[in-house]
């Protein structure tokens, strides 16, 4: 082979600058894919479920009965809510919290083999729907004040 070929085939005399070519076009297709997984998260609307950081929330506990759920009332203040299910009829799939116009916007799903269960979620203020998963006639209300 000539020698002006070999120099058309391998434009690096010496592997230090092919690494660091490589370490650059590895660097950017990172950002590219950073700011692409960062654009497409889904904005979150004021009635929907927000996350929450950690620190001190409102403990909310719900029983969960054939019959119902028990309390059928409970007010709280807006903001951190740690809601606790506990399953006295060891059928319930969980429990669903509700806007008033019927959309979810947290659910406690009870794992298999246990009673209870939780989540934490952040609620603004208004008027919630919280039903079992698997009776959705039996219900309570959750108001969540200012």
């Amino acid at each position: 082979m000539s020698t002006s070929l070999k120099a058309l085939l391998n434009p690096f005399r010496s592997p230090v600058p092919a690494v660091i070519v490589l370490g650059l076009l590895v660097l950017a297709t990172v950002a590219v894919k950073a700011r692409v997984w960062r654009n497409s998260t889904p904005a979150v609307n004021s009635q929907q479920l927000l996350a929450t950081a950690p620190g001190p929330a409102q403990m909310v506990h719900f029983t969960v009965y054939d019959a119902g759920i028990f309390p059928s009332e409970v007010r709280i203040s807006a903001g951190a809510v740690a809601l606790h299910l506990e399953d006295m009829s060891e059928g319930s799939g969980g429990l669903v919290v509700a806007s008033e116009s019927l959309q979810t916007v947290a659910q406690v799903v009870r794992r298999p083999q246990r009673r209870r269960d939780n989540a934490r979620v952040s609620l603004v203020p208004g008027r919630y729907t919280v039903y079992d998963a698997s009776r959705p006639g039996n219900r309570a209300t959750l108001i969540v004040e200012p």
